[in-house]
């Protein structure tokens, strides 16, 4: 599905990623854990255009995608929640909801109001709070309202890879359970392929297949996610 190789990445004249090789089945749920400033979220705005590769090669389902524009990258199946969510605040939840049609592929692209309002109609059962609130700005939602939000824009483009930076980040465990189940069940029943930053091992462990470990730009372990045992957490993960 996704094929990272010999990946190098600087911001200005620091060397941030390192050699990175990084290859995610169709189908899995995939964790990036470490450290704070390690290299983790610079590795998903790699993935997705934002940053330039200095070296190596970026693929989608075979596809080369290393020198491809950003929303070449999202109409070829890639879609991205950042970390902060990014929402706009001034725009309605049905608004910011429409804007994720705009990242998916041309032949995806609908604008039939029946074939629109069904694709919506799919991620509000997905996150029912969002039909409730369809009509209020996105800045009135609450920091977990808004992750929901997030990653219903993102799934309206219908993608083939789904890329999270710290999902959970600031939001309440009630709706943090909700986002689980609607992760691990779109992945289940959709196929969906997704790639997570966290630092919420419990929420890891729940969700996860497997997991890669980041240490000062480079992948240093990883496996399934019943390996990912204290001593990885102690060496890695512990400040």
């Amino acid at each position: 599905m996704l094929e990272v190789e010999n990946l190098d990445v600087y911001y200005g004249q620091s060397h941030i990623l390192r050699n990175v090789h990084l290859d995610i089945p169709q189908g899995s749920m995939v964790c990036l854990i470490g450290r704070n400033g390690v290299g983790k979220t610079t590795l998903l705005k790699s993935i997705i255009g934002l940053l330039s590769a200095k070296k190596g090669r970026i693929a989608l389902t075979g596809k080369d995608l290393t020198q491809a524009t950003p929303d070449k990258r999202s109409k070829s199946g890639i879609a991205y929640v950042p970390q902060g969510r990014e929402i706009f605040s001034g725009l309605s939840v049905y608004e910011n909801m429409l804007l994720g049609l705009e990242a998916a592929p041309q032949k995806k692209v609908s604008k039939k109001k029946a074939e629109i309002e069904a694709r919506m109609e799919t991620i509000f059962e997905l996150f029912p709070i969002l039909k409730t609130m369809a009509k209020r700005r996105g800045g009135d939602l609450s920091g977990g309202q808004q992750q929901q939000l997030a990653i219903g824009r993102a799934l309206m483009s219908e993608p083939k890879l789904l890329l999270l930076d710290e999902p959970t980040e600031g939001i309440q465990p009630s709706i943090v359970q909700e986002i689980e189940e609607t992760l691990s069940r779109i992945n289940r029943e959709q196929g969906l392929t997704i790639l997570f930053v966290e630092q919420n091992l419990e929420f890891v462990r729940r969700l996860a297949q497997q997991f890669h470990v980041m240490e000062k730009g480079r992948l240093v372990a990883g496996g399934p996610i019943q390996e990912l045992q204290q001593d990885l957490v102690a060496r890695y993960l512990t400040v």
